[in-house]
């Protein structure tokens, strides 16, 4: 399925490096992670805040007798929302989202298997249900228990159609470590469906999900890059891009690492237009990343800046580049409460540049809380 990308090329390569040319010197004072981090993460969660079923998919603990294996904790979680995040009217957080939970959570492999600690995670990220699990290796076989958990009262959801009296709530799976994976998720997804009330997805997308699932070998390196680029901080989105390398050159046709690369050579370039620096090159890269992951180039959309779906995340950046070029064209021409509106749109889509906030705040005069939050964003400024 061809994803579609807003794409006007001379409007967004013109307005986008003008911006960078106008706004700044270079300077060697980096953005501050943590400032930028915490707006990205806020971003992505009200992108699903506005529906009514918001899944939060943690990892699963490893209950293997042996020492545990931290990507393949994240592993199966990660390719569940994945997959969920296809399904309309249902809201899935980002996998990012998720593993930023867990770390200002303080949540540990210990508790990942715990309905009370995961509940309260996912209740104070806004979740409707949250699903957790463990998993045990033996070999190359892997052996899943999973929960589903309705968040409002913290109890376990059971599996959908009828269950014998006194059936345990708790899903069984057995999987190897192989392309099976992919095919055992495909069932995990439908009883997660099931259990909170939604419609079945579509067979013949379960059918395209499995045909076009990457090696078991590239889906670990997936996960490398996920685990790498979870924070504004340039040698670990550098490494993470790596990761994404090594994943789509195992398999080519794996259009999400194809996608996360794009995400981090964003985030990088965001980093770097704070400092002056030419981010051109950057943002072609990130562009070529998003035709090989099956986006299609089209006309922009029309819709409204916070209802990209979380499926689409990654766009944010794109798009941002080219509302932020129309933005400040129509303050050259004067045009302040057309450019007020557009640089709005800008900000709400990628909170984190700084940049975006020092023309708003110039296209609202001086607006003091703008001036001082671009400031905050870019020392640079």
């Amino acid at each position: 399925m061809k994803k579609t990308l807003s794409f006007v090329c001379l409007i967004l390569w013109f307005g986008g490096f003008n911006l960078q040319a106008e706004a700044q010197v270079l300077c060697s004072t980096p953005p501050p992670a943590a400032e930028m981090d915490a707006l990205f993460y806020q971003a992505l969660k009200d992108q699903i805040k506005s529906q009514k079923i918001r899944i939060a998919i943690f990892p699963f603990q490893d209950g293997s007798q042996l020492p545990p294996d931290p990507i393949l904790e994240k592993g199966f979680g990660i390719a569940l929302i994945d997959l969920l995040s296809s399904v309309e009217k249902v809201g899935v957080y980002s996998p990012l989202v998720i593993m930023n939970t867990v770390n200002t959570q303080g949540l540990t492999s210990a508790d990942f298997f715990s309905s009370d600690k995961i509940a309260a995670a996912a209740l104070a990220l806004g979740a409707t249900h949250a699903v957790s699990g463990m998993f045990q290796r033996q070999g190359s076989s892997l052996r899943f228990f999973i929960k589903i958990l309705d968040v409002s009262n913290g109890k376990m959801v059971g599996p959908s159609g009828a269950s014998p009296s006194g059936a345990s709530p708790i899903l069984e799976f057995m999987s190897e470590q192989s392309e099976r994976f992919f095919t055992v998720n495909t069932d995990v997804a439908k009883e997660v469906l099931g259990a909170i009330g939604k419609e079945k997805i579509d067979p013949k997308f379960l059918g395209q999900y499995v045909r076009q699932a990457p090696s078991f070998e590239a889906f670990r390196y997936y996960l490398k890059g996920m685990e790498r680029s979870t924070s504004y901080q340039e040698v670990d989105l550098g490494i993470a891009k790596v990761w994404f390398e090594k994943a789509t050159t195992l398999s080519y046709d794996f259009y999400k690492a194809y996608e996360e690369k794009a995400r981090v050579l964003y985030m990088t370039a965001l980093i770097r237009k704070q400092m002056g620096e030419d981010s051109s090159l950057l943002l072609q890269d990130a562009e070529r990343a998003l035709r090989l992951a099956n986006f299609t180039i089209g006309i922009p959309n029309k819709k409204k800046p916070g209802e990209i779906g979380a499926r689409q995340s990654t766009l944010r950046w794109w798009i941002e580049n080219f509302i932020l070029g129309n933005g400040t064209g129509l303050m050259n021409s004067n045009k302040v409460q057309e450019a007020v509106t557009e640089i709005k749109n800008a900000v709400q889509l990628v909170p984190e540049d700084g940049i975006a906030h020092s023309y708003l705040a110039k296209a609202l005069s001086g607006a003091a809380e703008e001036t001082v939050l671009a400031k905050k964003l870019n020392p640079c400024l």
